[in-house]
Parts: C-alpha cells; structure tokens; sequence
C-alpha cells in the first residue's frame, strides 16, 4: 500500500526548478527531439529504446527575433563564419570538434581567398526562437512498470536502462541564411576599385526601398572584364533550391531586391523547420522517484570542459588553414614568404594536426571515466602571420603640384606660388590597419586608416592631395622685356615648380604602413627638390 501512495504521489510532475538542468550546444550528428531521452555521457547515440514517457507539448509557437548583416571578408576564417560552413566532424569519434582534414572540402571556397584578384561581399540574415518546453511530463504505463520494479528490486538500472539517463525538455532552434558575392577582377590593381564600387552601390541604397542599385553593374563600370559568383548558404550548406534562388532572382546584382527577399525568407522560416542551436536535459530523477544518476554531476564540468576543447579545436583549425592556404598561394596573392620560413609554417601546421587528435582523445577520456577531474588544457594560438611573409605594399609615386604665377610691372616683380603633396601606389590594403605620412621624424601630417583608404585609393593611386605644402616667392624682371621675358616667365608653371621646390630641400619625409598585425613598413620618401617638372 505504501508502494501505491509512493509511486502516486511521484509518477505525475509538473517541471520546476529545484534542480538545475544542463543547458547543451547541438553539435551535428546528436539525436535531439523535444520530449524524448537523451544521454549526455553517449550524446551521438539514441537515448534509450522504451516508451517510458508521455510528454504534453505547449500549443504556443515561440517567439523568433531576427537580426541582418552585410559586409566584405577578407579570410576564409570570415567566410566560414558568415555562411555557417561546417568544419566540424559528427559522430562520437569526433565530438563536433573542427577538423583539419574537413577544410579539404571546401577546397574552392579556400581557393577564393588564395588570390588577389577576390573580393567577397555578404549579406546575411538569421532567424532565432526563443526556447520551447515542453508543458509536462508523466510516466506511460510501460514507464509505471519499470519504476515499480526498480523500487522492488532497489536497482535503479532496472528503470535507467530502457528509459534513459535525461530527457529534453526545452529545444532552441536558429536558421540563417547568406548570400555570397564573390566578384574575380581582370587584374589585381582593380579589386580596390572593385570594393569601392560596391561600398558606393551598397550604402546608396540601404533604408531606400524606392532606391535600387545594381553591385553587379557598379562593379563593370570599373572593371568590365570582372566575373562574379553568386551562393546562397542555409545554415551552412549550399541550397539550390527553387524557394532560396528566388531571394536573387534574375538580378541577383539588385541589392535592395536581394535585402527585401531576404528578409521575406527569414521572416517564412517556421520553428518546425528551423535547426537546433541549443538544448536543455533534465535529469529523469528531478521528476520521479528514483535514486538519483550518480553520474550526472559531472555533466557541467564534462560540457565545460568539451566547449574548451571545441574553441581549442576551432583555433587550431582555423590556423591551419591559415598556414596552408599561405603555403599555397605563395608567390600568387601578392606576397611571397621570406626564406627560411616555409619548413617553419609547415613544421607548425603539422603541430597542429598532432594537438587536435591529442584534444580528441582527452576529450574522450572524460566521457568515459565520467569524472569531475576532466581537465582540457589551455592552448595558445597565434594567428600572426605577417612578419613571414614580403608583402608588396607599393610605395612613392611622385610629388604632385600646382603653381601659379602673375607679373607685377609696376613693381617690377613676378609673384609666384605652389603647392605640393605625395602619391603614393597601394596595393593589399587588406593587410593595411593605416599610413602616415610624416615630416622631419616628428610631425605626423597625415594618417588614414583602412576604411579611409579603401575610399580614397583608386587604381592602387593614393594621393594626399590635403597636405599642400605650400610655397611662394617674389622676383624681378625688367618691365622693359615684360612682353618678351617676365610674361613668359609668369606663366610657366613648369618653372615656379621648379624654383619653388628648393623652399622645402631642408624637409624630409616618410611614409610608415603598420599592417593588420602592428607590424611596421617603412617607404622611403624622397626630397621634394628631388623631382623634375
């Protein structure tokens, strides 16, 4: 009788909170269903083979928030990061960990990114719910039967075996979907210009619904023979299908009939159909009678600990890509690496291969000692590159001037005046954080960082066109040759230039390029009495 009460008071329970649940990250290959079992300590196998539970779901749909974004990327690290492209392995083998060996698949998007003739511009968009629960929980009369004879027989594996370990009881699911424009320019002195064309088109037009603009169009003003790609991505993969082609449509160059499409797409995607992003499992003993799973308090420090190597793994991988694609675009994308390094950059990239199957196996470890001194170590990665490598920066052009000149007759003087400035030729900008330009050593006259420049530059032609560095003077010629000598004399720019350059022979210049990585290239400026007119 006291069995009957027991099992009757405890084989009903409403969720609550008097014992924390573990909130999980989906990693792709685990069986995940709202309401249904799920075992931490085996996450890519099914949770258990009994009919244990009757769960009553919510009637209510979640809320979902959307969020757009759009930009350039200049790294496959980026490119990856926008669409969602996947570099982890599934299975239990592998624990959703990045591999080295998974970026071999997407060896033509790497590709993209290996040349210097590419610039890539996405538009993104993602569709997040908030998390849905499931409204009860209560045993089915398969379950009822199994609790009676663990509590019989004072073994709860009776129970744990068939039923499981924990069940899902909150699902969150996020869907995104990205449009890549990947444009290939004729010659690599054009990509600034290319970028720039697609900065002007872009900005035009957003918050403009009556405005359109076409990047596709911009960009052959500046570059005819230019080719570009258009991919559609959905949570990472490449879709093809009919509903998603139609967000480009015929024109896939109208940015703003793409941005309206998009959001139409992202707006449409149901809770049903979106993917699972995150997952909480409660313990089966937080809502029935039964000894508790010994093993679930290492779960937080087992997760944990998994989410350190999963971040070490992502680093790891993505410096090796990193690594390889500078080996094989050596010499190709405006750079070459220094000597001496390449047997260093291989030496690290194979390192690495090493450090991600030593992280496997300690990751292993955890699961199956199911121990709270599961420790994943912390691993340093360095993605300085720069110093490896010659980069082809450019340099001085010349020094650029106007002048002027009038001839006085009643003073018998020619008043002349110029002004000079730099022009420099840029090239990867990408690898550019900003210039200076400076005089005598101390007086920083200009600097421009990125964003500035990739505005200003056209044709790899940078000039600092705002210096002005003036100069004036004032000289005699007889009235009496005016016609013959000082009229001529005035109007020759060609001569104040050259006569005016002396005022600044005693100043010296120079220019500095700090990269994306603090590192600092000097360009030797010369004289401004140096250059002929």
């Amino acid at each position: 009788m006291r069995l009957v009460i027991f099992l009757g008071v405890f084989i009903s329970a409403f969720l609550s909170c008097h014992s924390k649940a573990e909130s999980l990250s989906y990693q792709p290959g685990m069986i995940v269903n709202l309401g249904e079992t799920f075992d931490p300590f085996a996450p890519f196998e099914s949770g258990s083979l009994g009919e244990c539970f009757d769960v009553t779901f919510k009637n209510t749909t979640p809320n979902g928030q959307e969020q757009y974004t759009e930009g350039f990327v200049s790294s496959f690290s980026e490119y990856i990061k926008k669409t969602g492209l996947s570099l982890s392995g599934s299975g239990s083998g592998n624990f959703g960990m990045a591999k080295a060996s998974a970026s071999a698949n997407f060896k033509r998007d790497r590709e993209i990114f290996q040349s210097n003739k590419s610039v890539v511009y996405i538009v993104s968009g993602t569709r997040t719910y908030n998390p849905q629960r499931i409204k009860r929980v209560k045993l089915s009369d398969e379950g009822k039967a199994l609790l009676t004879e663990a509590s019989t027989q004072n073994d709860p594996s009776i129970f744990y075996m068939p039923c499981g370990r924990g069940i899902v009881t909150s699902v969150q699911k996020e869907t995104n979907i990205s449009i890549a424009y990947i444009f290939t320019a004729s010659d690599s002195k054009k990509t600034e210009a290319i970028a720039s064309a697609i900065s002007a088109a872009v900005s035009g037009v957003k918050g403009k619904a009556s405005t359109t603009a076409n990047i596709t169009s911009s960009v052959k003003q500046v570059d005819t023979s230019a080719t570009v790609d258009t991919k559609i991505f959905q949570s990472g993969v490449i879709d093809g299908s009919d509903s998603l082609k139609s967000i480009i449509g015929s024109q896939p160059g109208d940015i703003n009939s793409v941005r309206e499409n998009l959001k139409k797409a992202i707006s449409a995607i149901s809770w049903k159909s979106s993917q699972i992003k995150q997952f909480t499992v409660d313990k089966i003993s937080r809502h029935f009678k039964i000894a508790k799973d010994p093993d679930f308090r290492y779960i937080s420090n087992l997760y944990t600990n998994l989410d350190k190597a999963k971040t070490a793994a992502d680093r790891l991988v993505e410096r090796y890509i990193q690594l390889d694609d500078i080996l094989n675009a050596d010499g190709l994308a405006g750079f070459k690496i220094k000597k001496g390094e390449v047997p260093k950059i291989k030496k690290e990239r194979n390192d690495i291969e090493a450090k991600l199957k030593d992280l496997i196996k300690i990751t292993q470890t955890c699961f199956e000692d199911n121990k709270d001194t599961c420790n994943v170590p912390t691993i340093d990665v360095s993605f300085k590159i720069l110093d490896k490598l010659d980069i082809e920066f450019g340099g001085f052009a010349q020094w650029k001037a106007t002048a002027g000149g009038a001839y006085n007759s009643h003073s018998e003087r020619i008043e002349s005046n110029a002004d000079f400035w730099p022009m420099f030729t840029i090239r990867n900008l990408k690898y550019i954080d900003r210039l200076e330009f400076i005089q005598d050593n101390t007086i920083q006259l200009a600097v421009l960082n990125n964003a500035v420049l990739s505005k200003r530059i056209n044709n790899s032609i940078l000039e600092l066109n705002e210096i002005k560095l003036h100069a004036q003077d004032s000289q005699y010629c007889w009235r009496g040759r005016w016609g013959e000598e000082c009229n001529p004399w005035a109007s020759d720019t060609s001569r104040h230039k050259n006569h005016l350059k002396s005022k600044h022979a005693s100043k010296s210049f120079m220019a500095k390029i700090i990269d994306t990585e603090g590192n600092l290239i000097e360009i030797k400026v010369p004289k401004i009495n140096s250059q002929n007119y």
